[in-house]
């Protein structure tokens, strides 16, 4: 699979939209809401619902297909620091691909300036709750009932991850590895010392860990480093001594 993600812009795409809506919500809330509401979710329900609100939605493709879409949006007046992620949908076919983590990350990518992250699941959905717990949310305790659909759903929140932004000098070492330093108390920072991290170098995206191993700093102090990537630094035409500007965000740990 060749994944894009993207906003829709072609009526295929809506269509698309309105396809994994449907068939989403056939195989993950029968038993879970009103059958009688289910029966009237029909395909050209979906189709009024992508075409009336196609504000913040991406969609998932892999070639002209499309396979499942993430809602976002601000949490409102009454959560003006809040981010909220308000649709997610994946075709069943595709559920355990990858693809729904893709949309997620996707979808709090927009939403990186907010405090905090939140979302509302359907009580009982075990699988989506799993998802989002995996993703670092948690049950904040609320509930709502949703006289509509017959069934009640659960809030979920997490605070949002700090960025850490700094230009760094780039360091070589004779076995032809090569680190940045991080700047900071990495155990004061993150309560750990080995920290698996998204960081960019000069715009250039790379998951690694921050570690200890054994450097100083010109103060005899132990530092902690970021590895770079030989083919990075390729990419960025950088050598010892260079400058990189680096962001640092800690990540889950892997799905």
């Amino acid at each position: 699979m060749e994944i894009e993600i993207r906003k829709m812009e072609t009526d295929a795409e809506f269509r698309g939209k309105a396809h994994v809506h449907w068939a989403t919500w056939h195989a993950a809330y029968t038993g879970l809401i009103d059958q009688s509401y289910l029966n009237k979710f029909t395909p050209e329900k979906c189709e009024e619902i992508a075409y009336r609100w196609p504000d913040n939605i991406l969609i998932a493709k892999d070639g002209e297909r499309v396979l499942g879409f993430v809602g976002y949006d601000d949490g409102g007046e009454d959560a003006p620091d809040t981010g909220e992620i308000f649709a997610l949908y994946v075709l069943p076919e595709y559920w355990g691909t990858g693809v729904g983590q893709r949309l997620f990350n996707a979808g709090t990518e927009r939403l990186k300036a907010y405090r905090k992250l939140a979302l509302w699941v359907l009580k009982g959905n075990a699988r989506a709750i799993r998802f989002y717990e995996k993703c670092g949310f948690g049950a904040t305790g609320e509930e709502q009932y949703l006289p509509s659909v017959g069934a009640t759903e659960i809030r979920m929140e997490r605070a949002v991850r700090k960025t850490y932004a700094f230009t760094a000098i780039l360091h070589e070492e004779p076995d032809g590895g090569a680190y940045v330093i991080f700047p900071w108390d990495t155990r004061k920072e993150f309560k750990k010392g080995r920290v698996k991290v998204h960081a960019t170098f000069d715009g250039v995206p790379y998951d690694g860990s921050i570690v200890n191993m054994g450097v100083k700093d010109a103060d005899g102090n132990v530092c902690y480093i970021i590895g770079v990537r030989n083919d990075i630094r390729k990419q960025l035409g950088k050598k010892h001594g260079d400058t990189i500007r680096v962001t640092i965000t800690e990540r889950e740990a892997d799905k």
